[in-house]
């Protein structure tokens, strides 16, 4: 795989070289070079691309995603902010755009970006799952109920989905629906630690 990057380096840096102005040839140095690991790089090239096209969804992506890999959160949403009068209805962008905003602290902001994500596509799980995680963290477990339920009627095997809603019964005096979940998870997965430790926890509460 590494070898595909390295090829698709060499011939985007010589479409570069023909055309100082492609800004897409720029993004796509800027992916390869990411997935290369090699963050910094990438994160020159998705600056040039959005220096010369500053309406590219996916260099504000994958910028942003690379600042916040390098721990430097406040750039992160900085270009999160600046991509967004862009990317508002582009669903991946928005579940990035959210992790951002919880990590600075404006939970608010996160959940209704969120929520933007999840009407925008109701198959897209990452909003789903991560939005019924904000609800759950928030408090507002009625809404992380419904929202983790929806996330699994997307992807019913989803192993986090089942556990966290499973906690989630735990929380709330459910220890049976609790359990049907977490037995979810053990039927394929059956030395999962956390599934484990889980019904172990369900079963103290059944005697």
């Amino acid at each position: 795989m590494a070898g595909e990057h390295e090829k698709a380096i060499e011939a985007f840096s010589k479409a570069v070289e023909l055309n100082r102005n492609d800004a897409y040839a720029y993004t796509h140095l800027g992916y390869n070079y990411y997935q290369l690991g090699e963050l910094e790089r990438a994160a020159i090239q998705y600056t040039v691309a959005l220096n010369i096209d500053s309406t590219i969804v996916d260099a504000y992506l994958y910028l942003g995603n690379v600042s916040r890999d390098l721990g430097r959160q406040g750039q992160a949403l900085e270009v999160f902010q600046r991509g967004y009068q862009y990317a508002s209805e582009n669903v991946v962008f928005l579940n990035s755009y959210a992790i951002v905003l919880r990590e600075a602290g404006q939970e608010d902001k996160a959940i209704e970006i969120l929520e933007r994500a999840a009407e925008l596509d109701s198959q897209y799980l990452p909003a789903h799952t991560n939005l019924a995680n904000m609800y759950f963290q928030s408090g507002r477990l009625n809404q992380a109920e419904s929202m983790y339920k929806r996330a699994l009627e997307i992807d019913p095997e989803d192993i986090q989905t089942n556990l966290n809603l499973a906690q989630l019964y735990i929380q709330t005096g459910g220890p049976r629906q609790a359990a049907e979940l977490i037995n979810n998870v053990l039927e394929k997965h059956p030395h999962h630690p956390v599934a484990n430790r889980l019904m172990n926890m369900v079963e103290e509460m059944l005697q």
